[in-house]
């Protein structure tokens, strides 16, 4: 169970640093560019948003991020639990 919850851990923290520094560096780059009003999401639920009114921008890195990360931590768990069996003699 252990080996499960280390594997969840290190997927969740992996993906969810990946997509916080992908998305500091779109928004960075919206801002620097003559970049107009976007949004990033899944469905309803929103992972980056960035916003242009006159001379001021504004980025918001969403609540989908942590979802994500969550899903990702929930696959590397399954594909640890996968691994292991396969492993195992039968």
């Amino acid at each position: 169970m252990r080996t499960y919850f280390n594997s969840f851990l290190i997927g969740t923290a992996a993906v969810f640093v990946l997509l916080f520094i992908g998305l500091t560096a779109l928004g960075l780059a919206a801002a620097g560019g003559d970049w107009k009003s976007f949004e990033v999401a899944l469905g309803p639920i929103r992972l980056f948003t960035f916003e242009r009114d006159g001379n001021t921008t504004s980025t918001e890195i969403g609540i989908g991020v942590v979802f994500v990360a969550l899903l990702a931590g929930l696959v590397n768990a399954g594909g640890a639990a996968v691994l292991r069996r396969r492993g195992r003699p039968a």
